[in-house]
Parts: structure tokens; sequence; C-alpha cells
């Protein structure tokens, strides 16, 4: 027996849906209040089982979104961050104190992941802007 990790909101018909690192749904609730754990915003279900997977065409895009949740997870950021989008291929994250990040497409997705780690370490706390974390070798950050 595995315990099941809150690791994502979906929006569902008539609230949201946690879902798990396999997109197992583990409740329904009305509201994000539980958990902090970011909201994905590119998917929306109306049709799902509790303690199911679920189904979707975009099933690929979902398991690459989750993907990047357990690597936040790994790396002891998902509680900060309040939001995961994805335009034209590039990854966003938002974080709950307003910082933003492009972190680009999901190749080496763990990589920048670390390096984002040690670099909102050493930002001076309530810094507010954009981290580009494209390159992986190389993070920028602007402020607003």
């Amino acid at each position: 027996v595995t315990e099941c990790i809150p690791l994502a909101y979906i929006q569902s018909s008539g609230g949201m849906v946690v879902v798990d690192k396999d997109g197992k749904v583990l409740e329904k609730k009305e509201e994000q209040t539980s958990y902090m754990i970011p909201i994905l915003f590119d998917f929306k279900f109306d049709n799902y089982k509790l303690s199911e997977k679920i189904s979707k065409n975009n099933n690929e895009k979902l398991q690459k979104t989750l993907e990047i949740t357990k690597n936040l997870y790994n790396n002891n950021l998902i509680e900060d961050v309040l939001s995961i989008t994805t335009l034209k291929g590039e990854i966003y994250l938002n974080f709950r104190d307003g910082l933003k990040v492009i972190v680009g497409n999901e190749e080496n997705i763990n990589g920048k992941l670390t390096m984002l780690k040690e670099v909102l370490q050493v930002l001076p706390e309530g810094s507010k802007g954009i981290i580009d974390a494209r390159n992986a070798d190389k993070l920028y950050h602007r402020s607003e």
C-alpha cells in the first residue's frame, strides 16, 4: 500500500478535484483551501470517478504537467507555487508571493527546478518580477 500525495488541483464541474502524481482523483473540493498545491489551469474535466485516473484525450499534456508537479514536490517547491500554465509549449509557474517563472519546455526540468531553488534562496524576501529559467545553466531575474 502506498500513500497518495495530493499534488495539484484541476478544475472540474462544480469546483476542483485534487489529483496525485498519476492523475488519480483523490477528492473533490468546492475551492482550493485544503492543500498548498498548484492549480493546473490547462485542463478541465467534467467526467471523473474518485480513486481513478482522469482519462482525457489530452492525457500526454496532463502527464507532462503532473511530471512537473512531481519535480516541484521533490525540490520542496510545491507549496510555493500557486498555479502552472502551459502556453505555446512553454511552462509558466506563478508563485504565491507574486513571482513568476518561465520554465520553458520540459527538457531538463529537474535541473531547471534545482537551479531555481538555489536562486530563490538568495533572492531577497518579497522579491517580485520574473525569473527566466529556460536555460538551466543561467537563470535571469527581472524586477517589476
